[in-house]
């Protein structure tokens, strides 16, 4: 009883969360990209369902593939076996940072090159330029804005039109 209690109220939460994603970005309203001939790949990776779960459900809706991993072996054998086009990585995991995970990435011939963006709450300001600087390619806050999340994928993983 208590688990269906629970699994309604996480979907009642991810409901309203998805009403409030109104003008998120549709992949298939983007331009073309030459370096994606399919839908966007996305790696989560974090250890909180719900918000992986939650994540999940609004990426999908934008037209993302999404794929979740919940610890670090786990992360870099699935981006390993399967380099996605994008990672989100939580950068407070258990047994193992976020930090350590993206120094594994960036040593495997088949991610090096995958961009990473941080995700956490640990988002102030002044952390921005020192996860940049420690090898992310961006910073994505919790709590996160859902209305730009796919718009901060889709630029980070499509290449600009040099």
């Amino acid at each position: 009883m208590k688990a269906t209690i629970a699994s309604t109220a996480r979907s009642v939460h991810i409901q309203r969360a998805m009403a409030d994603v109104t003008s998120a970005v549709e992949w298939t309203d983007l331009p073309p990209s030459p370096r994606l001939a399919h839908p966007p790949r996305v790696l989560l990776v974090d250890d909180e369902e719900e918000f992986l779960e939650l994540t999940k459900t609004i990426l999908e809706g934008s037209g993302f593939v999404v794929e979740c991993a919940r610890a670090a072996g786990e992360a870099v054998a699935r981006a390993v076996a399967n380099p996605p086009d994008v990672i989100l990585l939580d950068i407070l995991l258990p047994g193992c940072d976020g930090l350590e995970i993206l120094e594994t990435l960036r040593s495997e011939p088949e991610t090096s090159d995958v961009p990473v963006l941080a995700c956490t709450a640990l988002g102030q300001r002044d952390s921005g330029p020192l996860l940049v600087q420690a090898g992310f390619d961006g910073l994505v806050s919790k709590p996160i804005d859902w209305h730009d999340l796919a718009r901060l994928l889709t630029a980070v993983i499509t290449p600009s039109a040099a």
